[in-house]
């Protein structure tokens, strides 16, 4: 792409940027849509010739790959340190102490009091305090309703239709990070509905407790990147009170570890058996393929991974009889007799649903045995080289570029061989390459609608304390966290999160931080030298810092956070 070409894409950005700074008026909306054409046919600006040297510029590059974002004084620590001993640091985040503000978030988590089987209990009972909210409010539909004088609706409510009123008043339209908080009441007498709903707000503080203030910031993005490639959906009952176990007991303790063990933690836990519909796969009638599809299509091989429909019906007859505890007795929640647990996470085998014929997987014979034949299914589904081929080319995407090098695909893929699946051996296979560090991938990535917020709190030092306008902010990007509906969960990729509606909500979001007041978020208004030194702001074009310097002093830092460059990483 034409360097001038370049100039001129990042000179409009700036100035759309630079207007919008000044006035909310229609005309920076168009100015703001217009960009996008421009945007998307732009490569990154070339950071080559930047004022840094090289030396600098591999210390952001580090940062800003290994981590969500800098924080105050990271580039001065991580220049200090050396930027292989950043590496080395933060693939071993066990050596890492973590953050105080993370763990008190964590030490505050009911559910993680409860075994997978009792949340399973209580959500059963949050639904039944749900059917029975349901039939209260048909009854008093129906039930027979005095005129009202003068054609006015009664006054007199209930309290139940009051909380519905209230609920439908909460504005959709309302900016997520400026509303004033406010909290649908529950009914006393329903606390399970109410543990529920706390939990919710409890899995979501925690997550962005992790991510903006965690020094163990690989780690959280490796647990951000397998979420999404192993994602369950926050909204299909069972998995709303399931998520933070998932999160934490399936996926935190592999994400640096053995894929084969991920996968198998996955496989084992009732969030992913509940979403994928395994929980329903019996031998007796037609078999439920959903998960089996899913393991070999996302999970392991990939969509052109090699495989038939038949290799599909023959692994599905292999996970027939894995279940969880909801489906142990027509009742609900029974106790559990005669099956066998799976793991440690909560779920069962039941080999009296289960298909004990033989099955032939890929080529593979496997014998009619029970709940062994799972095991030796995934090893043969973890060890295939097209799986090896697919997770080695999605690491090289997440941290390298949109369309990574096939060459460095194929160096990562003979280490992950090599490793016997481990996924910190290919990370630093990835970090060491030639490839990683060349200037043309420098800010190549444009940052997902989480990864922008993190970024932008990181960088100003903020505190979260309550969580959920950053997380209206997410869901109005369309990145609500745990909030995925299809098993392929979010993409990483530019072309999926650069919009203008987005881009202009983003500007929006940059400038509310900037003001320094953020509900729920405990931060002074940003310092825009502070902010230079954070970010490296010696990166940035000329066109940038010219619109930075134009601005008012109050509206610099909003300048800065919205910035083309701020978007990429």
């Amino acid at each position: 792409m034409d360097r001038s070409f370049r100039s001129q894409t990042n000179t409009y950005h700036s100035s759309a940027l630079g207007n919008l700074l000044r006035s909310c008026s229609s005309i920076i909306i168009a100015l703001t849509l217009a960009f996008l054409p421009a945007a998307q046919a732009a490569n990154q600006a070339d950071l080559s010739g930047s004022q840094a040297g090289d030396g600098d510029m591999k210390v952001r590059h580090a940062i800003n790959r290994l981590s969500f974002g800098p924080r105050p004084g990271d580039i001065d620590r991580v220049r200090s340190m050396g930027v292989q001993a950043f590496i080395n640091e933060q693939l071993d985040p066990a050596s890492i102490a973590e953050a105080e503000s993370v763990k008190q978030v964590e030490s505050t988590s009911e559910t993680a009091k409860e075994s997978n089987e009792d949340l399973l209990r209580i959500f059963r009972a949050v639904q039944s305090e749900r059917n029975s909210i349901s039939a209260r409010r048909a009854r008093q539909e129906d039930a027979p309703k005095p005129p009202a004088p003068g054609g006015k609706a009664q006054a007199g409510q209930s309290a139940l239709a009051g909380q519905s009123a209230l609920a439908g008043a909460l504005s959709q339209t309302q900016d997520p990070m400026t509303a004033p908080a406010q909290a649908v009441p529950v009914p006393k007498e329903h606390p399970m509905i109410d543990y529920f709903d706390r939990a919710r707000r409890q899995f979501l503080l925690a997550k962005l407790t992790r991510d903006i203030e965690s020094p163990r910031q690989l780690d959280a993005l490796m647990i951000e990147f397998w979420f999404n490639h192993f994602n369950v959906f926050t909204e299909k009952e069972f998995d709303g009170i399931l998520i933070g176990s998932y999160e934490n007991d399936a996926i935190r303790p592999h994400a640096l570890g053995k894929f084969k063990d991920l996968v198998r933690a996955t496989c084992f836990h009732p969030a992913m058996l509940w979403y994928l519909d395994n929980s329903q796969n019996k031998a007796s009638g037609s078999v439920n393929e959903n998960y089996a599809r899913e393991l070999m299509e996302l999970h392991t091989l990939g969509v052109d991974g090699g495989y038939s429909q038949k290799d599909v019906i023959e692994l599905a007859r292999v996970l027939t009889g894995l279940t969880i505890a909801t489906y142990m007795r027509t009742g609900g929640l029974a106790q559990v007799h005669g099956l066998q647990k799976i793991g440690r996470q909560g779920a069962y085998f039941d080999i009296r649903q289960h298909d004990m014929g033989t099955k032939t997987l890929l080529g593979h014979t496997i014998v009619g045995s029970g709940a062994g034949e799972i095991d030796e299914a995934l090893e043969i589904l973890t060890r295939h080289p097209s799986t090896v081929h697919h997770i080695c080319y999605q690491l090289a995407q997440y941290f390298l570029n949109d369309q990574p090098p096939a060459s460095l695909v194929d160096r990562l893929a003979a280490r992950f061989v090599s490793s016997d699946g481990e996924i910190k051996a290919v990370l630093r296979e990835l970090f060491a390459s030639d490839e990683f560090w060349q200037p043309q991938y420098n800010n190549s990535k444009f940052k997902t609608p989480l990864r922008y917020a993190v970024s932008t709190l990181r960088a100003v030092d903020a505190h979260v304390q309550k969580a959920d306008r950053i997380g209206g902010f997410l869901t109005q990007q369309g990145q609500r966290v745990y909030g995925c509906l299809t098993p392929d969960g979010y993409k990483n990729t530019k072309d999926l999160w650069l919009d203008p509606d987005a881009l202009l909500h983003r500007i929006e979001f940059a400038m509310t931080v900037g003001s320094g007041k953020v509900n729920g978020i405990d931060m002074k208004p940003p310092d825009y030298q502070q902010l230079e030194q954070t970010i490296g702001l010696s990166t940035f074009t000329p066109n940038t810092i010219a619109v930075v310097d134009k601005a008012p002093k109050n509206l610099r830092a909003a300048a800065v956070l919205g910035c083309p460059e701020f978007m990429r990483y």
